[in-house]
């Protein structure tokens, strides 16, 4: 094989490697405009029209009730956003955003997400920082 075939076949297996990288990242949906970011695999946007939720958080007054919600594996977590602003439900701290979910609630919206993955996701809205909770996947 001669030196330009092989750069073709790395530069081809590079592109492959690239795609199929890119594979398997979710996007949730936005809705009412807002954009929603790529979320993991192991947290998924669902519709809260066709799933039962295993828990529910109320944002009132720019705080996430109750702070820490425990469900069990495959567990989904609905979020009611009785504020008169957009709020965001974001993975990580305000300082350290990890990037397994984040997405935007209009006023008076809903939004849901399901856990497939066992352990402790931090979480806070974008709107205002302070305002922080957990979701426990058992």
């Amino acid at each position: 094989m001669n030196k330009k075939m092989m750069i073709r076949f790395s530069i081809m297996g590079f592109a492959a490697l690239s795609i199929l990288a890119s594979c398997g990242k979710g996007y949730g949906g936005g809705g009412g405009g807002y954009s929603t970011s790529p979320i993991s695999t192991a947290v998924v946007e669902v519709d809260c029209a066709t799933v039962v939720s295993t828990g529910t958080v109320n944002i009132q007054s720019s705080v996430f009730s109750p702070g820490i919600e425990t469900i069990p594996l495959s567990g989904v977590v609905k979020w009611i956003n009785n504020d008169n602003v957009v709020q965001t439900v974001t993975s990580g701290f305000p300082n350290a955003v990890d990037g397994k979910f984040d997405t935007t609630i209009v006023p008076g919206g809903t939004k849901c997400l399901k856990f497939m993955g066992a352990g402790t996701y931090n979480y806070f809205s974008r709107t205002f920082t302070s305002t922080t909770a957990q979701v426990i996947v058992q």
